[in-house]
C-alpha cells in the first residue's frame, strides 16, 4: 500500500471510486479552534440516496473566498461557474451535484471517505429530495455547530443527527 496525501492514512492499493448523487440540505458556518488560532469554517451538508438508503455527506474547510481557497474550489464545482461578488452560502440549499467518493483506509483500519470531486449532474439522473424532516444546525444550536469533523457518511434514518 502506498502513503496516501491524508496524515495517517493510507490508501487501498486499488482505490474504490463510487459516484454518488447529493443535493446540499445545509451549508452551515462554524469557529473552528485550530492549534494555532481560532478561524471560521464552512461545512456543506449534501443529502444522498444510495440504493433507497438516505444518508448525508459533509465536508468542511476554510471560509476564505481567496480563489486559491479550497471553498472557493468547492463553491465554483458546485455552481459550475464563478462564484458571485458578493456571496451568500444559503444560495447553494437544494443545487445537486455529482460527487465522486473514494474510500480510504486509516492504518487502525477505519474506512475514511474523502471527497475527490464535485461534478454536475447527469440530466438523466434521480436527485435526492430532502427529508421534510431534516433540521438544519441552524436550528439545532451552537452546540450541533461547534464540533468539527472530516467526510462521512451516515446511515439511513440518522440524517437528523450526527455520530461518530
Amino acid at each position: 500500500m502506498s502513503e496516501g496525501n491524508i496524515q495517517g492514512c493510507v490508501e487501498v492499493e486499488t482505490p474504490s471510486y463510487r459516484p454518488v448523487i447529493g443535493v446540499i440540505a445545509d451549508v452551515v458556518e462554524l469557529s473552528v479552534k485550530t492549534r494555532f488560532r481560532e478561524t471560521s469554517a464552512i461545512r456543506f451538508v449534501w443529502i444522498t440516496d444510495e440504493n433507497g438508503k438516505l444518508g448525508k455527506i459533509a465536508v468542511q474547510c476554510v471560509a476564505s473566498m481567496n480563489q486559491f481557497s479550497r471553498l472557493y474550489e468547492y463553491v465554483t464545482a458546485i455552481l459550475w461557474s464563478l462564484p458571485p461578488n458578493p456571496f451568500d452560502t444559503e444560495t447553494l440549499i437544494g443545487k445537486a451535484n455529482l460527487l465522486l467518493l473514494v474510500n480510504k483506509i486509516w492504518r487502525d483500519g477505519r474506512v475514511h471517505v474523502h471527497l475527490a470531486s464535485i461534478l454536475p449532474v447527469p440530466r438523466d439522473a434521480q436527485i435526492p429530495q430532502i427529508p421534510a424532516d431534516f433540521m438544519r444546525a441552524k436550528r439545532l444550536g451552537p452546540a450541533y455547530c461547534s464540533d468539527t469533523y472530516e467526510v462521512k457518511t451516515v446511515t439511513a434514518g440518522n440524517h437528523n443527527a450526527d455520530e461518530s
